[in-house]
This record gives structure tokens, C-alpha cells and sequence, in this order.
């Protein structure tokens, strides 16, 4: 179905090296989009990578201008890469990483929506997707409180500039993943959290970085032409 595809349209997935966002890439390639990933690593298949540590103003600009000189105006971006530290009580969190936590999470994603808007604008419109997290709205089952913050102040980011954008054409949304298997669960949990968690979620597993990509793709596309300011439970019915 055309309305699922995004073909030609130019697509940054930010912390796409690995877990949901290089998932998220593959997927938006394989629905012919035009993929750049912007991290601090690159991603592996050969997927155009562009280095950029998404907290800092001054790379966010320098790699939004170089994917539009190389691609064209970005049309989609998904605002995925993040941190997730180690749980640990709230009081207990030291003031540098509360800082960092938020500066990749939440201020990343303002500066890249940023610098996405008026290139969309351009382009005639545009979608954005983030990565929010079930730890938004409930609490987080592997990280911190910095991690809840930051995924809570995403959900509030998203309605608030699906608001402001909406009559320039350009859809905000988010998705709220419940636990994933990636790279970050496998850090912060052992095995027997792990086997906890995956008790308590009624399907009985965790989700598959490409289930989650599913949903971001979807987001993006025609499909969802009239989703604005939601945020979509992706979780196996964890509640």
C-alpha cells in the first residue's frame, strides 16, 4: 500500500547505529526512503552516517545542513538516540549525569527538531517521530529517574510542537516503547530481571527493535495522516 511507503522522502533517524533506531533505519530504506543516521558511531549495512552528538547546537546544525546539501530537505526525522543509565535511587543520582541524561534525551531532540523544521517547511511539510518511552508515563522498569524525566518531558515536547506545527503541515507524534531487547536492557539488566520483566508483560517477551521501527515507519508515513500530538503505547500490553 502506497500510503505505508516513504519513498524518496529524506529521512533522519538520530542514535541509529544500533537497537530501535538502526532498526527504524533499515525499515524506512526498505520502504524506499532516503536514510541518514546521525551518532556518535556508525552504523553498520553502509547506511549514510553522519557524526553528530545530538546534545551539542553547534553539530546539529553542521549535520542537518550536510544532509540536506547531500540528500535534499529532510521530510522525516525520528528523534530516537538516548541514554539510559543504570538504576539507582533518585537521591543518588549525581548532578552530571542527571545533565547528560536530559541533554541527549530531551534537549537533542529540541535541537534537531529545530534544525528539521524549516527544511520541512521547504519541502511542504513533514513528519516527526519520537522516542519516548513507557517510563514517561508510569516509571522505568531498567534506568533512572533522569531517564523518567527525560522521557516524560519528550511526551510533553511532542504535544506541544504537534500543536505549534500542525498548520504548517508537519505531524508530531511519539511512540512509548514498554521493555525492548536491546543493547541498554542487556546492560542493565541480569538475567533474572530480565526473566521479571518478561513474566509481567502479557504477551510474555520483550519487543523486537523492528516492532518498534514498525510503529515509528508507520507514524511517518501517509498511513497516519491525521495522527497529531499522539503517543502510541508500544509495550505487549505491560501497563
Amino acid at each position: 500500500m502506497q500510503d505505508l511507503e516513504l519513498s524518496g522522502r529524506v529521512t533522519v533517524v538520530t542514535g541509529g547505529a544500533a537497537g530501535i533506531g538502526l532498526a527504524t533505519a533499515r525499515r524506512a530504506l526498505s520502504l524506499g526512503a532516503q536514510v541518514a543516521v546521525l551518532d556518535v558511531s556508525s552504523p553498520p549495512d553502509g547506511i549514510l552516517h553522519v557524526a553528530c552528538d545530538v546534545s551539542d547546537s553547534g553539530q546539529v546544525v553542521a549535520a542537518f545542513t550536510q544532509v540536506r546539501e547531500r540528500l535534499g530537505p529532510v521530510r522525516v526525522l525520528v528523534n530516537n538516540a538516548g541514554v539510559a543509565p543504570s538504576w539507582r535511587p533518585a537521591q543518588e543520582i549525581e548532578e552530571s549525569s542527571w545533565e547528560r541524561t536530559l541533554a541527549i534525551n530531551l534537549k537533542g531532540a529540541f535541537l534537531c527538531t529545530r534544525a528539521a523544521v524549516p527544511q520541512m517547511k521547504e519541502a511542504g511539510g513533514g513528519a516527526i517521530v519520537n522516542v519516548a518511552s513507557l517510563a514517561g508515563r508510569l516509571r522505568s522498569l531498567s534506568s533512572d529517574a533522569a531517564y523518567a524525566a527525560s522521557k516524560g518531558g519528550l511526551i510533553a515536547l511532542t504535544r506541544q510542537t504537534a500543536f505549534e506545527l500542525a498548520a504548517d503541515g508537519i505531524r508530531v507524534n511519539c511512540v512509548c516503547p514498554g521493555g525492548a531487547a536491546t543493547q541498554i536492557l542487556d546492560r542493565n539488566f541480569d538475567a533474572e530481571q530480565r526473566a521479571r520483566v518478561e513474566a509481567s508483560i502479557p504477551l510474555g517477551r520483550l519487543a523486537r527493535p523492528d516492532e518498534i521501527a514498525a510503529v515509528i515507519c508507520f507514524l511517518a508515513a501517509d498511513a497516519a495522516s491525521y495522527m497529531v500530538g499522539a503517543a502510541v503505547d508500544v509495550n505487549g500490553g505491560l501497563l
